[in-house]
């Protein structure tokens, strides 16, 4: 092989080696861009920033708003539920309904600063506003501050938004639950914003709370 040819080989073996090099890089950039903007990597940010107090992090993948709200909701809703007067009281539906909304600014206040408190302090506090009462009442009858993430079992993509199943437990549900927890995509990032399952959460609650009473009887 003439010189002209053995370096004509060399030049095409390191072209070779570069444009497999670029294909490798990139390859891996895509892979991590996909990850890092995938629900399991923003769900692993959100309990990451409640881990290291870090509210700026919580925020962006926490939509505290939409998570607030419609918790309330539900709670209020399923608390109603229960109450057969009520449910079959066309004037005491919409005293409830009335008094609910009424309630509902003041209470998602007050339950989005006791979780930012949290977050950045570790500790559960609260004031004692009309709506700080209420976010009490919620958070004592969820059991939040012994509530524990054990890990997320599954991550269904098949939808627009994404539900991700993460088992827990708390004080009385000690052998856990699998809550439904809802994700949406924003400008490129997925964002929780609600408890799918939440009735169903406090259900499963009741009945070990009911059971107690039972057994004490």
């Amino acid at each position: 092989m003439t010189d002209d040819k053995q370096e004509a080989f060399v030049n095409k073996k390191i072209l070779a080696l570069a444009i497999g090099i670029v294909v490798i890089v990139l390859g891996i950039g895509a892979g991590l861009y996909f990850y890092w903007t995938s629900p399991e990597y923003c769900f692993q940010q959100a309990q990451e920033a409640v881990q290291t107090h870090n509210e700026k992090q919580f925020a962006r993948y926490t939509d505290l708003d939409g998570l607030c709200n419609s918790s309330y909701l539900m709670f209020q809703n399923y608390e109603a539920s229960r109450d057969a007067e009520l449910m079959h009281s066309r004037t005491c539906m919409i005293m409830f309904l009335q008094v609910r909304n009424l309630i509902q600014p003041e209470a998602v206040a007050s339950a989005k600063k006791a979780i930012f408190s949290y977050v950045k302090n570790g500790r559960w506090t609260y004031g004692t506003e009309a709506g700080e009462h209420v976010s009490r009442g919620m958070a004592d009858t969820l059991d939040i501050p012994h509530t524990q993430v054990l890990d997320v079992q599954d991550v269904d993509t098949s939808h627009s938004d994404t539900v991700v199943s993460v088992k827990v437990k708390n004080s009385i549900l000690r052998d856990g639950f699998v809550l439904k927890v809802n994700m949406r995509k924003e400008d490129g990032t997925w964002r929780i914003n609600r408890i799918n399952n939440l009735k169903e959460y406090l259900e499963a609650m009741d009945k070990v709370r009911n059971h107690k009473v039972k057994g004490a009887a």
